[in-house]
């Protein structure tokens, strides 16, 4: 009786540990319209949903970064994300847009 008591209890315990883990997101912040964002569940610190390209009014979708300095691109294919990571969209305006498709062909 006092093994079927002990693996009565193990089998609670390891249910318990397994089902008490915390999901971690990706959050996408659109940078938009002031709250507009999207959260994604990691699975193997990978993003397990669609991200679909966003719109903001006019402005042209350059891509997502890790700081709203736009200074690190992230590869949404490629990537390795942390716990609870925020990125940030980078929008232009279509004349700045079109001033830097101008700069890429001068050079």
């Amino acid at each position: 009786m006092k093994k079927l008591v002990k693996i009565v209890a193990l089998f609670i315990i390891i249910f318990l540990i397994s089902s008490c883990g915390k999901k971690s997101y990706v959050v996408f912040n659109y940078n938009c319209n002031g709250n507009d964002y999207h959260k994604c569940e990691l699975k193997d610190n990978k993003i397990n949903c669609i991200v679909n390209v966003p719109e903001c009014g006019d402005n042209v979708f350059r891509g997502w970064f890790k700081a709203n300095e736009y200074n690190e691109q992230v590869d949404l294919n490629k990537e390795e994300f942390k716990d609870n990571e925020i990125l940030y969209a980078r929008w232009y305006t279509k004349e700045e847009y079109k001033n830097i498709l101008d700069a890429e062909l001068d050079n």
